[in-house]
This record gives structure tokens, sequence and C-alpha cells, in this order.
């Protein structure tokens, strides 16, 4: 298998989430790894042997790799050099975490009356929300600690989320 072909699959189970074009196109000029409109021919030959699903989410083009994906990619990711998989991996790391303008991490605290508080917090994507959670307490420190820790690790939970759904993802 080319190198190119298992940069991809590599790539795409670091992300372990459906990926949309657009954090795809970002993850492939970031990390160097290899011409966007050959990437996605790579993708299209990948679903047809049933290692990458293709889906819509909100009308956009999402990407997943599947657990026989996963498998060919572990497969083959030792023929990749260090510096390939580590620029791949701080590129999806910078998607996971929020760093890029496309995903907005975002909290919200507000009062309800007094010693009651609402706290929402969510994640945004090309303007569009992905995911938000809300909730009521009359704990004020418990919604700093959440406040905190969900600006800290929103990719983690964001991919616990898409997990707990099920294997198979959002499509």
């Amino acid at each position: 298998m080319s190198e190119h072909k298992i940069a991809i699959l590599f790539m795409m189970k670091q992300m372990k989430i459906a990926i949309s074009n657009r954090y795809l196109i970002e993850i492939l000029a970031d990390a160097e790894i290899i011409e966007y409109y050959l990437g996605l021919d790579f993708l299209h030959y990948f679903e047809n042997f049933g290692l990458v699903r293709i889906g819509e989410i909100g009308g956009t083009t999402h990407y997943k790799i599947t657990p026989k994906g996963v498998e060919i990619c572990e497969l083959f990711e030792n023929q990749l050099p260090n510096e390939i998989k580590n620029r791949i991996e701080q590129s999806c790391n910078k998607i996971l975490s929020g760093d890029y303008d496309l995903r907005k991490v975002y909290t919200q605290t507000s009062a309800i009356r007094e010693g009651v508080y609402y706290f929402k917090c969510g994640v945004f994507e090309q303007n569009e929300p992905l995911f938000e959670i809300r909730v009521k307490t009359e704990n004020a420190e418990q919604i700093q600690r959440m406040e905190g820790y969900f600006r800290l690790h929103s990719g983690e939970i964001y991919k616990e989320i898409f997990k707990s759904l099920g294997e198979e993802g959002p499509f």
C-alpha cells in the first residue's frame, strides 16, 4: 500500500469521529500529507473496499474510518515515517481541541434565580452547532469546574459523545 494511502487511513484513525470536508482540507494542508483532491480520490477508493464510510451530516459530506479500515491501517502504519505520523497527530489534535477557527468552543453561565445557575456549553463548527449541553445546578463552584473542564477537554467530550452513540457514529 502506498505511503499516501496509509497516511490518509492513519489520519482517519487519529480523528476517531466523522470528519467534514472542511476539516479534511485543514488537516491535509496543515500536515502537508497529500494534495486535497488526490486525498478525496483515496477516500472514495477506500469506500469501495469498506475501509471508510462517506455520508452526510447537516448537508455536509463527512468521512469516517470503519473497523476494517482501522485494522488495515494498523497492519501498515509502521511503514509511515514518524515525522509524518507526528504531523498528522498534531493536525488532528488541533481540530479535536478546537484550536482551528472553524470550530468554536463556548460556555455560558447565568443565574436563574438566587442560588440556582444555568450552565450551557457546546461546540460550533462553521457557525453550525455540533452539540450543546445544558445543566441546571445550585452549586456555583461546580459550574466553574465544569466550565474549565469543558474548555480544556471539549475535543475528548465530543469524541465520547459520538462513541456513546455507537461505533457507527452519526451516519
